[in-house]
C-alpha cells in the first residue's frame, strides 16, 4: 500500500535494506505457504478424480475436506479452526455492531472500498475535491452489481479477475522497476511528490500498459477468450497473458519514456 494511512513512520537513519527485507518477508511468508498450499489443491484438482469431483460440488471447502478426510476427526477440527479464522477476522474487520450474516462480506469489504476512494484522489485535481465517502458508495455499488451478476459462477469469475489483474500488475511492476533503477537512478526529490508541473505526465506508462493488454489479449487462455497463441499451445492451450503483458509493456515503455522527457522534460 503506497497510501499515508497504511504506513508506519520510520527514523530517517532506518537502513534501506533491512527494512526492504522486512517488508519482503512480511509479504512472502504471509502469503507464500497459503498460494504453495493452492497450486497443490489445484495441482490434484487436475490429476485426481476425487479431489476434481469434491471441488465441483462444494469449491474450495469440499477440497479442503476431502483432502483432510484421511486424518478424520483431527481433520474436521482443522476445517473448524479455518471457519473460525475467516469469521474472527471478518469481525475484526467490521466497523458496525450488527449481527446480519452480511458482516463477513462487509468486513472484508470495508478495507477494500477505503483504498478504493483514495485510488480514485489519484486521478486528478477534480477527484481530490469529490468527498471521499462518496467514492466509497461508488465502489459500493459497483461490487454489488458484479455480485449479484456472478453469484451463480463464483469461482470462474474470481478466476478471471485474478488473471486481468495479472495482465495490469505485471505491467505496472515492470515499468516501475525501469523507471526507478534507468530513469530515476534510484535517486527523487521528495519535494516535488506533489507538484504537476515537474512529474510526469504519464503519456508513456498508460500507454506501455495498453500495449501490454495487447500482449495479454494475444496470449491469454481464458473460458470467455483464448488468444491466438494460446490456441497454437497443443492440446490444450496455456495461460500466458500476465506474461506477453508484461513484455510487451517493458519492450514498449523505454522508447515511450524516452520520448516523453524530450518532448516534455518531466
Amino acid at each position: 500500500m503506497l497510501y499515508a494511512d497504511y504506513n508506519v513512520r520510520m527514523p530517517e537513519n532506518t537502513n534501506k535494506w533491512k527494512l526492504a527485507t522486512i517488508i519482503w518477508a512480511g509479504n512472502f511468508f504471509g502469503c507464500g505457504l497459503t498460494e504453495a498450499l493452492g497450486a497443490a489443491f489445484m495441482s490434484g484438482v487436475a490429476a485426481n478424480a476425487g479431489l476434481a469431483d469434491a471441488y465441483d460440488k462444494s469449491g474450495v471447502g469440499g477440497l479442503m475436506g476431502y483432502a483432510l478426510e484421511p486424518i478424520h476427526g483431527f481433520g474436521k477440527f482443522l476445517l473448524v479452526i479455518m471457519a473460525l479464522r475467516f469469521v474472527i477476522t471478518a469481525r475484526l474487520c467490521l466497523t458496525v455492531d450488527s449481527s446480519n450474516a452480511l458482516d463477513s462480506i462487509i468486513g472484508c469489504n470495508i478495507i477494500n472500498n477505503y483504498s478504493f476512494a483514495f485510488a480514485c484522489q489519484n486521478l486528478g485535481d477534480w477527484a481530490l475535491k469529490v468527498p471521499r465517502f462518496i467514492w466509497s458508495i461508488l465502489g459500493s455499488v459497483i461490487y454489488i452489481i458484479f455480485a449479484i451478476a456472478g453469484e451463480e459462477k463464483f469461482a470462474s469469475i474470481l478466476e478471471s479477475f485474478l488473471s486481468i489483474v495479472g495482465y495490469y500488475s505485471t505491467p505496472f511492476y515492470c515499468i516501475v522497476c525501469i523507471e526507478h533503477f534507468w530513469f530515476r537512478k534510484t535517486k527523487y526529490p521528495l519535494e516535488d511528490w506533489n507538484n504537476l508541473n515537474v512529474l510526469p505526465t504519464g503519456y508513456a506508462g498508460v500507454s506501455a500498459i495498453v500495449l501490454g493488454f495487447v500482449g495479454a489479449i494475444l496470449s491469454m487462455d481464458q473460458t470467455w477468450y483464448e488468444g491466438v497463441v494460446s490456441r497454437a499451445i497443443k492440446p490444450d492451450g496455456a495461460e500466458l497473458g500476465w506474461i506477453f503483458s508484461g513484455s510487451f509493456a517493458t519492450i514498449a515503455f523505454v522508447p515511450l519514456r524516452m520520448l516523453e522527457i524530450t518532448y516534455t522534460g518531466r
